[in-house]
């Protein structure tokens, strides 16, 4: 089978863990498989250390411009008639204009599309009514010409069929998975979290893109409120407010309290050194970092939002609070710190769960099935 992987970014994303993934398990189970993204970077380092098949297609990018995404329909077009592709499997919003793009083609390849998530609906991203109108139509639209559409979450099922967004024969459900074996590229800041964790009792840690969707600044408004002064914060990702967090961190006085780390790739390795691992999105489909963190057997603390509760049930693989609630928040960390062998516990039972359901086989056999059932010479 000769399967093509698309997204827009080249980072360290979790679409773009999830199409490594992929990759990797498909190249092991003796497919064809090429990986298309918009930019080098993580993702194009890590697959080169596997031997697979990467492109770069710089028409592919981050844009609402009607002749950007033209451009983008025309180049991939002419790309796809010469590359005679079994499977396209597209992974973020900007690569599903490629399902119209391949439109009428002879020997058109199967089309299969992956939604981490509806974030324009979720309620936390107050997405404007008539943007929401907009997009609604517009992915409607887009899936017209998608064969397939895989749904990662049972809130993002829902929310496509209550929007009625995709037709229900179209969709599956087929959950993310994590492996054991995650490339660590350069992780130069390993030491400077080993020294910080040297230095405090206790830590609470997150990996996540600094944007107005992670809500990084509750996560700083609660370490102003933790009373215990050997409790620390680890802050990790990269993102558009970055400078706005770290001015937030001098302007609280908190240097001493939590340290922020930018554009680092070693995440397993990371999470290994926290004591428990914290989201704080307004949003999320279902977050690979959460599966991450049950891996490495940690207690989770997360914001009860979306997906999120299919994998932490309260008091039983973790701690959930009220998204924007920063007392609740603090009330949950402090019940991580009087309770310790209890949440130490709770993290053993999430590794259990994400063994058992979010395993990467499973996935791997659940989307070469679909490609198969898909096309009928597979």
């Amino acid at each position: 089978m000769k399967i093509l992987l698309t997204v827009t970014g080249g980072g360290v994303g979790g679409a773009e863990r999830y199409v490594f993934e992929l990759a990797r398990g498909f190249h092991v189970a003796q497919h064809k498989v090429a990986v298309m993204a918009g930019s080098r970077g993580w993702l194009s380092d890590s697959l080169a250390c596997q031997n697979i098949s990467f492109v770069a297609f710089p028409e592919l990018k981050k844009t609402w411009n009607p002749l950007a995404i033209l451009k983008f329909c025309w180049s991939f077009r002419g790309y796809i008639k010469r590359g005679a592709f079994d499977v396209i499997h597209l992974n973020s919003s900007n690569t599903y204009f490629a399902g119209f793009a391949c439109f009428g083609l002879k020997n058109r390849p199967k089309i299969v599309a992956t939604v981490h998530g509806w974030s324009f609906l979720c309620p936390g991203a107050e997405t404007p009514r008539i943007k929401k109108i907009f997009l609604s139509v517009l992915i409607k639209a887009l899936f017209v010409f998608i064969d397939k559409a895989i749904l990662v979450s049972h809130s993002g099922l829902d929310l496509a069929a209550k929007n009625r967004l995709i037709a229900r024969e179209k969709c599956s459900l087929i959950n993310y998975a994590v492996s054991e074996a995650v490339p660590i590229v350069n992780p130069v800041e390993i030491n400077k979290i080993r020294e910080f964790k040297a230095s405090k009792e206790y830590v609470f840690g997150t990996l996540a893109r600094f944007s107005f969707q992670k809500n990084l600044g509750l996560l700083l408004e609660a370490a102003t409120r933790m009373q215990n002064q050997k409790v620390g914060f680890v802050t990790i990702g990269s993102g558009p407010d970055e400078k706005i967090l770290r001015e937030k961190i001098k302007n609280l006085n908190l240097t001493e309290k939590v340290l922020l780390i930018s554009d680092f790739e070693g995440s397993r390795a990371a999470i290994n050194l926290f004591d428990v691992f914290v989201l704080t999105s307004r949003y999320e489909g279902l977050p690979l970092t959460i599966l991450e963190a049950g891996l490495s057997a940690k207690p989770v603390i997360a914001s009860k939002v979306d997906g999120v509760p299919e994998i932490i049930e309260h008091g039983a693989t973790g701690r959930l609070f009220q998204s924007h609630n920063a007392s609740a928040l603090v009330d949950e960390m402090n019940y991580c710190l009087e309770n310790r062998n209890e949440v130490a516990q709770m993290g053993e039972v999430l590794r259990e769960k994400v063994e058992r359901d979010y395993a990467l086989p499973r996935l791997i056999r659940e989307t070469e099935n679909l490609y198969r059932k898909l096309h009928d010479v597979l």
